[in-house]
């Protein structure tokens, strides 16, 4: 969207000024406009609009002298009343009516919440250099609220996958009835967790809002194939106690396909999220894909080999070799 629309998504700062009329202040005008121009410098930045921007363009239309700004307050203040004349609301987004309170927009690509984050820090920085002493600047609008919840999903990640993976474990527990049998069905689902770790890891994507919560959704996702081999191996392995490894092999062949099934339909519908313009819905969509192609192999291999090693006749056998 960037290369189409430019620069589009807006990252909003207010400035604060301790008496009305205070952003009328050639001094803090020009201030701002410095601000404004370092700013823009920043790679992911691309234009701004302030106050400083219509005073500016209207003193140089008029030209009483050579400064971009008007040299007083009154000045200022007279510049500004003509251009309300011809909008009377024109500046309602950029300055109150009592002229204390001053809106600055910067105009960024569609970031991801850390990248924001990263951004609107910048931005804060850069503002109270130039403001120092004049007035003070905040984050204003959405997105800091936004960096504020991706702050504090990041924060609670592990407690969240904890709590996930304690509820699933209790469950599995409660289902199978066996202590051994649930920890070798739970060892498997986290194989697609490592995988999701090692590609963001690699790949040197940055945690955010999206990518945060994928591994304790997908607990929840891929136990679901994991009953069902558990289940038809412990059905095989009761009919045939002294063939482990052909119980093995019955199960997968018995319940292989409609794991195999599941598992491409749910890659066909978290692939269709990578087509989003959002790249915090890429890497959603991205993983997941990957997750649940790695919760198959861990299906299909992973789990049969645990339970034949871990089984009686497995365990026999493997002494026996």
């Amino acid at each position: 969207l960037t290369d189409e629309y430019g620069f589009y998504f807006p990252l909003e700062f207010t400035v604060s000024t301790k008496e009305k009329g205070g952003m009328k202040d050639p001094a803090l005008l020009a201030a701002i406009h410095a601000f404004q121009q370092e700013a823009e410098q920043h790679p992911l930045v691309g234009h701004s609009v302030s106050l400083a921007d219509f005073v500016k363009k209207i003193h140089g239309v008029l030209k009483p002298d050579d400064n971009p700004f008007p040299a007083t307050r009154m000045a200022a203040a007279q510049e500004i009343l003509l251009y309300t004349v011809q909008d009377d609301d024109g500046l309602d987004p950029y300055v109150t009516r009592d002229g204390q309170y001053g809106h600055v927009v910067f105009k960024t690509q569609f970031l991801s919440g850390y990248e924001t984050g990263e951004v609107v820090a910048h931005l804060l920085k850069l503002g109270r250099k130039h403001l120092q002493g004049k007035a003070q600047i905040d984050p204003a609008g959405y997105m800091p609220l936004y960096v504020k919840l991706i702050g504090y999903a990041l924060a609670t990640q592990i407690t969240g996958f904890s709590i996930a993976f304690g509820t699933i474990f209790v469950f599995m527990l409660l289902l199978f009835r066996q202590v051994k049998t649930t920890l070798l069905s739970v060892l498997p689902n986290l194989f697609p967790v490592a995988i999701i770790a090692a590609l963001l890891a690699v790949s040197r994507i940055d945690l955010d809002f999206g990518t945060a919560s994928i591994a304790a959704i997908l607990l929840g996702i891929v136990v679901d194939d994991t009953i069902h081999m558990v289940f038809r191996l412990r059905h095989e392995l009761a009919a045939a106690p002294d063939d482990p490894g052909g119980a093995v092999r019955a199960a997968i062949k018995e319940t292989g396909h409609a794991i195999i099934t599941t598992s491409l339909v749910l890659c066909l519908g978290f692939s269709t999220l990578m087509l989003a313009q959002a790249r915090t819905v890429v890497y959603f969509g991205m993983f997941r894909v990957a997750a649940v192609a790695g919760a198959l192999l861990a299906d299909l291999l992973f789990l049969p080999a645990l339970i034949y090693r871990f089984s009686r006749g497995g365990a026999a056998k493997v002494k026996g070799d």
